[in-house]
């Protein structure tokens, strides 16, 4: 099994790492409604399948005010190195992050990871012809395939 990255934050601010503009207005709003409950006396736990670059991760750590244990899954290989780099940026006491170099499915086994132009729409799933062509900017071009290790939510 592939190895992870841990990080119980220190010190550092959530406004310089939140940034209004990573999402568009109505998944930050979706956000805000799912955090609205987070009470700040309770640990709130995320489970990030698709952790991408952290974009979620900045936001729902500015919208919860207590305890954070957040575990984010990216098994894009370049996302995944980015998202190293983030710990060192996320430091407080009150949160403790952790990420991992893998997919999230059905069974634990190695998977087909679909590396496409735009990272943000690769994933394990094969794209669906009509849908490359109503997306004519090439975004979901498949540039190579890797292979990655996947986990089940039971097995973790």
């Amino acid at each position: 099994m592939p190895e992870f990255v841990t990080s119980t934050a220190q010190e550092g601010s959530d406004q310089e790492i939140m940034e209004e503009q990573d999402w568009p207005s109505e998944a930050l709003q979706f956000a805000r409604g799912l955090t609205k409950s987070a009470d700040s006396n309770r640990n709130t736990c995320i489970l990030d399948v698709g952790a991408h670059r952290g974009e979620s991760f900045r936001h729902f750590s500015g919208l919860i005010s207590g305890d954070l244990n957040y575990f984010g899954f990216e098994p894009n290989p370049e996302s995944f190195e980015m998202l190293t780099h983030l710990e060192e940026k996320v430091r407080d006491t009150k949160r403790s992050v952790s990420f991992f170099p893998f997919a999230v499915g059905a069974a634990s086994e190695s998977v087909e990871f679909r590396v496409t132009n735009s990272s943000e729409v690769s994933g394990v799933l094969v794209p669906e012809p009509e849908l490359l062509e109503r997306v004519p900017s090439g975004d979901h071009e498949l540039k190579r395939i890797v292979e990655v290790d996947q986990i089940s939510i039971d097995d973790f």
